[in-house]
């Protein structure tokens, strides 16, 4: 099964940036993913009410209605349990991200490597939830994946 991927930002260059980065990441997995981009987190919720299938979040954390943050916050009250990763400019957020336990911090520009190991980072933090907890996990099996391994 593939992973699902949500990009939330409301940069549209940002957007399609970190889409082809990520899209290029698994790529060098070989494996597929739905990756999905939302110009707000008002459109996420909207998706993310039909189904919450996300296994990880890439957020930006200024946007203007509602935050990053605020976003994370809804998902978490849920108990949603999902890899969130903030994509920032400011550090003034970054205590508020232990709140809502992201998993990581980049900042604008997004480096490619950095985003790599980020994403990697994730998978590996995903497949240990799910054998650990496999009800709130995924129960879908989706964690297959060997982070650190890539086609050549």
């Amino acid at each position: 099964m593939p992973y699902h991927i949500a990009i939330c930002d409301d940069d549209e260059s940002q957007l399609d940036s970190l889409r082809s980065l990520v899209s290029d990441w698994i790529r060098s997995l070989g494996h597929s993913c739905e990756i999905l981009c939302y110009p707000s987190a008002e459109a996420f919720l909207f998706a993310y009410e039909e189904e919450k299938r996300w296994d990880i979040l890439l957020l930006d954390i200024e946007m203007k209605e509602i935050s990053g943050i605020s976003l994370a916050r809804r998902i978490r009250e849920d108990g949603h349990r999902t890899e969130i990763i903030f994509i920032t400019s400011h550090f003034e957020f970054v205590s508020e991200g232990y709140d809502v336990d992201a998993l990581h911090y980049l900042t604008k520009p997004v480096p490619k490597d950095k985003l790599i190991s980020v994403l990697d980072k994730a998978v590996g933090v995903a497949e240990i939830h799910h054998l650990h907890f496999p009800f709130s996990g995924d129960p879908g099996g989706r964690y297959r994946a060997s982070p650190g391994q890539r086609k050549i």
